[in-house]
């Protein structure tokens, strides 16, 4: 009768088995056990000992680089804002070594416990900005109430009330720039007629409030501003404001909130000084960028160009050169939509043997 130790490949299956138990007992007071880049380094670990070549762009001979706790946190601060829609703590590499409860023998029953509390301290989640576990403001709720009615369509409490509420709210308090951000995208969702009571406090809290906004969320108001100047008279004296504020922070635009914003500016009434300010500012940003953005992003950039009469030959020689080679990878929804977009906006300019 066959026996698990008479047979050679099952034997040397259960060596192989003890060896990478014991490995991983060493590897997890190394602190490999931990995240890196969204994938557990244990297995990539136990894969490189066993191979030769590496398992990444480092080699597994090289040691890798430590990074602080400080530089850690600066890498991901874009997170840890409190205008950020997510906020997701980390577990640092060394945690488990500085446990001082944590058992000489490591087993599975060791490792969960440990992992459960380090989650259950950080309050592991995704949740939106106006979610978060703290006391919110009157004002901080009107604004979740007008979010989710225009997610929902649906209001949780008397309409009327809530805007009047709001509208007292703004007059007294001092909205903070997501708040602020978060009611003005409410006005380019929901009906005209609900949101015109807000719209003469938002605009005399913009000065103040404009100042200490974040790029994106002052791109998000530069649009809402695009969408509803046409029906309300207020946009026009935003739009200094939530210019200048937008200019100083060009360089912390992501190139899809450049795109976004210049697709505005060519739908808003502007003057020719601040199309000017436009035109010598945001267009450049993007020059070294084209070939990372989506055709739907390269087609509203074109677009705003187009309306505020761009004149950049370079610039558009690019564009025209990238949105080619995009053309012959692109799915079917961007070759109905953005390729003839960005075709009819370039003939716009002239362009009509490109």
């Amino acid at each position: 009768m066959e026996t698990a130790n008479s047979n050679p490949r099952r034997r040397w299956r259960k060596l192989l088995v003890s060896f990478i138990a014991s490995a991983a007992v060493s590897e997890m007071h190394q602190g490999a056990l931990y995240p890196q880049g969204g994938t557990m380094c244990f297995a990539g670990s136990m894969w490189g000992r066993w191979t030769s070549g590496p398992l990444s762009a480092t080699p597994n001979h090289a040691p890798e680089a430590e990074v602080s706790l400080d530089e850690e946190r600066d890498e991901d601060s874009d997170f840890d804002d409190e205008d950020s829609d997510m906020a997701i703590p980390k577990l640092t590499r060394s945690a488990f070594k500085q446990r001082p409860d944590a058992s000489d023998r490591l087993d599975i029953d060791t490792v969960t416990s440990f992992v459960q509390g380090e989650l259950g301290e950080a309050g592991f989640k995704v949740a939106p900005y106006e979610q978060q576990d703290f006391e919110k403001s009157p004002l901080q709720e009107a604004a979740a109430a007008f979010r989710q009615w225009a997610l929902r369509r649906e209001v949780t409490e008397d309409k009327q009330e809530l805007i009047a509420r709001t509208e007292r709210l703004l007059s007294t308090e001092m909205p903070e720039p997501h708040t602020f951000a978060s009611l003005m995208w409410c006005c380019s969702k929901l009906s005209i007629n609900d949101m015109s009571p807000l719209l003469a406090p938002l605009r005399d809290r913009m000065p103040e409030v404009a100042r200490d906004m974040t790029a994106q969320n002052l791109t998000s108001c530069w649009c809402t501003a695009a969408k509803i100047q046409e029906f309300a008279e207020e946009v026009d004296d935003m739009i200094p404001h939530l210019l200048g504020a937008a200019l100083k922070k060009a360089k912390d635009m992501e190139p899809r909130h450049v795109a976004a914003f210049v697709w505005a500016s060519g739908k808003l009434d502007l003057r020719p000084a601040e199309v000017s300010q436009i035109l010598d500012t945001l267009p450049g940003l993007l020059r070294e960028d084209l070939d990372t953005m989506q055709l739907k992003d390269i087609a509203n950039f074109v677009f705003g160009l187009s309306r505020l009469e761009c004149r950049d030959t370079g610039l558009m020689e690019t564009i025209a050169k990238v949105t080619a080679g995009k053309a012959e990878s692109c799915n079917k929804k961007a070759a109905w939509t953005d390729l003839p977009m960005s075709l009819v906006c370039r003939l716009r300019l002239g362009w009509r043997n490109r």
